[in-house]
């Protein structure tokens, strides 16, 4: 009889700090983002700002140059990055699915340009699952392959590609925080250099998260293209509860008001 009451404990109390344990086995993209909205729904942070140390490698793998960005996110859909410092008026702002792009304060462009990774990093927590769904259809992520699969010691789901299969357009989600930790996609060939008109895959790790403001932020990302380091971006001041300028991402407003101080 001891020996029961005490096997029925050791299982409770394993089986509680398990994130394994006691829970539906996920096994499709549609289990994963339901599981995923029912932790961080109204809890994770709707919009935050960093200053990003911006590193570029050379072909050999050493550091081209150095730069400071600006960047701003509030979530499902805007994303504004400054080049440089914010006085400067080089930036580009990313609003739906336009990118509109400014120098020295003067709109020089716009073009189709959504950022279908914003859904995964906090977009699907202001909008429906079926809405979460078809974006990522219309993203060419393959909602039907899915697989579980280990990255850097840690296991991880797999939206978008089979095992094995690196190619197609995929993001790889930490099991026990459902964060982001990986992307792959295809990219345009190189238009000049040794790699003009090669398939190019773009491999985007997102590394140090933290806790903060209901969900997690990356502190560092690394983006590889065919294996070789181009970019390390390095994240600081991050604040998940900022005072963003109520039209800080419309373009008839660019320049106005800044939340760098």
């Amino acid at each position: 009889m001891k020996n029961t009451l005490l096997i029925s404990c050791v299982i409770i109390i394993f089986g509680a700090s398990s994130p394994t344990l006691g829970q539906r086995k996920i096994s499709s993209t549609k289990q994963l983002l339901k599981a995923m909205k029912k932790r961080y729904q109204g809890k994770w942070f709707n919009e935050f700002t960093f200053v990003q140390k911006t590193i570029r490698y050379t072909r050999e793998g050493q550091p081209r140059d150095t730069a400071l960005w600006y960047e701003a996110v509030r979530y499902p859909n805007n994303f504004r990055i400054d080049y440089g410092h914010p006085s400067k008026g080089n930036a580009v702002l990313f609003q739906a699915d336009t990118a509109y792009r400014f120098q020295k304060g003067k709109l020089t462009g716009t073009r189709f340009n959504p950022q279908y990774f914003l859904l995964l990093k906090g977009g699907l927590y202001r909008r429906k699952l079926k809405e979460c769904l078809k974006i990522l259809k219309k993203g060419g992520y393959d909602i039907e392959s899915f697989h579980t699969n280990t990255y850097q010691g840690r296991p991880v789901y797999v939206i978008g590609a089979l095992k094995g299969d690196l190619k197609k357009p995929q993001f790889w989600i930490d099991q026990q925080h459902f964060y982001v930790i990986r992307r792959t996609q295809k990219i345009n060939p190189a238009r000049q250099g040794p790699d003009k008109g090669k398939e190019r895959i773009l491999d985007v790790q997102y590394q140090n998260h933290k806790a903060t403001g209901g969900g997690w932020v990356e502190q560092i990302v690394r983006f590889e293209v065919n294996g070789r380091l181009v970019q390390i971006e390095e994240y600081t001041d991050i604040d998940t509860s900022p005072k963003i300028p109520k039209n800080f991402f419309n373009p008839d407003h660019f320049g106005k008001s800044h939340w760098y101080k």
